[in-house]
């Protein structure tokens, strides 16, 4: 998959022997006490893969769309169906971005391990400097080929007139939801699981669904497609808060103690 690859490059990438030699008092021992805490690092990426779904629903849905089709399709199905393509081709976009969050956490918790602050801040930096870029592209090329993307799924003309402006608003989200995967990722590689799980949950649950509930019935369904931007920026907001924290509790003091 795409994804893999992209994980392996940035491995390859960025890999190189770490300036700052770890020469333990003790043996480095697999115990039972660290059971606990590796499975629950894992909360996060766990959370976001679980198949939660509603009644009547098949349960390789997550819940979450289907409640988002359930606000879209009280105006019309065919705004169902455009949600549903929107989420097969959003994959192809994403998939890489998931990729770059799979080869970069290693590479930040070793270097956070190795109290290495200044590799852990670069593999922040690049790390979101190449998943803007990948969203970027996605973005320009739904601003574009909208229309074409449809019809690759037989889209009718009724179903064009939604589905376009629909893909060109959610669209911009991308840009901004790269910057929040990678600041979760940071998180994540440094052992602050619940941090992640929040910035998760905001994107793609506590925040999105109320929005998109409230812009549906306030302004109709064209304006519902802007609950993606509008979750993202301030799920962005919120990590880049936690963020700032965490790099002048637990980055910032890295090189100190080595």
């Amino acid at each position: 998959p795409l994804s893999v690859v992209v994980a392996l490059g940035t491995l390859f990438a960025f890999a190189q022997p770490p300036s700052t030699k770890i020469s333990p008092a003790e043996p480095v021992t697999y115990t039972s006490c660290v059971r606990p805490t590796c499975i629950l690092s894992g909360r996060p990426s766990t959370c976001m893969y679980l198949p939660l779904s509603a009644a009547g629903k098949s349960s390789h849905v997550p819940g979450v769309i289907t409640l988002l089709l359930t606000v879209v399709a009280v105006f019309t199905p065919t705004a169902v169906s455009v949600l549903g393509v929107y989420f097969k081709l959003q994959s192809f976009v994403f998939m890489p971005v998931f990729g770059l969050n799979s080869g970069t956490m290693p590479i930040m918790s070793y270097n956070y391990g190795a109290r290495n602050r200044k590799r852990v801040e670069e593999a922040l930096r690049c790390g979101c400097l190449y998943a803007v870029a990948i969203m970027s592209v996605g973005t320009v090329l739904f601003q574009i080929f909208a229309e074409q993307f449809l019809l690759l799924f037989d889209a009718s003309a009724f179903m064009l007139e939604i589905g376009v402006p629909a893909l060109r608003i959610i669209s911009w989200c991308f840009p901004v939801a790269a910057v929040s995967i990678m600041f979760s990722t940071l998180f994540q590689a440094i052992g602050n699981g619940k941090l992640s799980l929040f910035v998760s949950a905001c994107r793609q649950l506590a925040v999105i669904l109320p929005v998109a509930y409230f812009l549906s019935q306030a302004f109709g369904l064209k304006a519902t497609w802007w609950a993606y931007p509008i979750a993202e920026a301030i799920s962005m907001a919120v990590s880049a808060v936690l963020l700032v924290r965490t790099l002048r509790t637990q980055i910032a003091t890295l090189d100190a103690a080595i």
